[in-house]
Formats: structure tokens, sequence, C-alpha cells
């Protein structure tokens, strides 16, 4: 095998500055695509000649007392630039990850161990199914509001679209039942509330 560079030591710093939970495998095969003929115990030989340990991470909770004032701020600036939320990803019952789930991260040796957010409920957003009877039902309204989170501007709003559409025809329930929509349940919540 052959021995180790400095530009293979520059390279492993250039990677692990960049992508700090990246694995001494993947820096492995990323040198032998370059060219490097090393093995993997002379790439972890390059990473500490690099001047980066590997440490855990530490446990952050995102939502803090001490954060919470930033995080007002941070909202009210967006409202006063007026921003129209063109870079929002919205999802459909879906987890949204912070970070890879890595048990450990490459650091320098001079900083401190960094810290990954963990929620404590993590990100998600409902849309377009429910259940009803013991069974999933959807319809037009389900399926439109759906597409309208994913295409229409947040600055339009979904209720709008909710409310102008029609449900499909009525489905098989017992004893004649109609259909409950997020609608009339909105509409249900606004008339108790004003008694």
């Amino acid at each position: 095998m052959k021995t180790l560079t400095k530009a293979d030591v520059q390279f492993v710093k250039r990677t692990l500055s960049s992508e700090p939970c990246t694995s001494s495998r993947t820096l492995h095969k990323r040198l032998l695509l370059k060219g490097s003929k090393v093995s993997v115990s002379t790439t972890k030989r390059a990473i500490v000649h690099a001047g980066f340990t590997c440490t855990k991470p530490r446990y952050c909770q995102m939502v803090r007392h001490v954060n919470k004032e930033k995080r007002v701020a941070f909202c009210k600036m967006l409202v006063e630039n007026n921003d129209q939320f063109n870079d929002m990803i919205f999802s459909d019952e879906c987890t949204v990850q912070l970070h890879q789930n890595k048990v450990y991260i490459y650091r320098r040796y001079d900083q401190v161990r960094p810290s990954l957010p963990k929620p404590k409920h993590p990100l998600k957003v409902h849309v377009g199914w429910y259940q009803q009877k013991r069974r999933y039902t959807h319809s037009n309204i389900r399926r439109y509001y759906e597409w309208s989170v994913l295409y229409r501007p947040h600055s339009e709003g979904h209720l709008p679209a909710v409310r102008q559409t029609k449900v499909s025809g009525p489905t098989s329930l017992p004893n004649g039942q109609r259909p409950k929509t997020q609608v009339q349940g909105f509409q249900r919540l606004h008339d108790s509330q004003r008694h």
C-alpha cells in the first residue's frame, strides 16, 4: 500500500470540514476514487494527521426556554420582511430529520463537541387522510387539499381551497350517515365558540 501524501491529508481535512458526519469507510472510498491507494487503517491515520478526532455529539434539545425569544424574533423578522415561504418544504405523514442519526461525528482537536438538534416532537404535517368508523376514507376535497399544500403559494392560504371544493358522491356509511369534512368541523367549532 502507498504511504500517505500531503494531498491525501488535505483532501481528508477539506472533506471532514464540510461534512463532519462522514465515516472513515466513506472517506476511504472517496480516496480510492481520487486515485490514492490506501487502506482503511491508513485512512484513519490520515484523519489523525489532519487534526480531527471522532467524538459523540452532545444532546441538544431544540426548544429551550432560552431559545424561545430568539425563535419569536426570527418569526417576526420573517413577517416584517414579507417572506413568501417559497423555499418551504411540505411533507405528508413524514418526519423531517435534521441530521443523519449519526452516533459519532468528527471534530478538530481544538474545538468543543458539536451539538446535534433532537426535537421533542418531530416535525410532521398531516394532510389528506382521516379515519372514520374504523376505516380510511378520502374524497376529492382531501386530494385537492393535498395538492394545494404542494403547489399553492403560502400567502393564498389553504382554507379557501378547502371551502371551494365539494365532497364527491356519498360513500357507504352505516345508517345513512354522511362523511364529515374538515370544513364542517371547522364551522361547528366556530359555532360552539359563539355560544
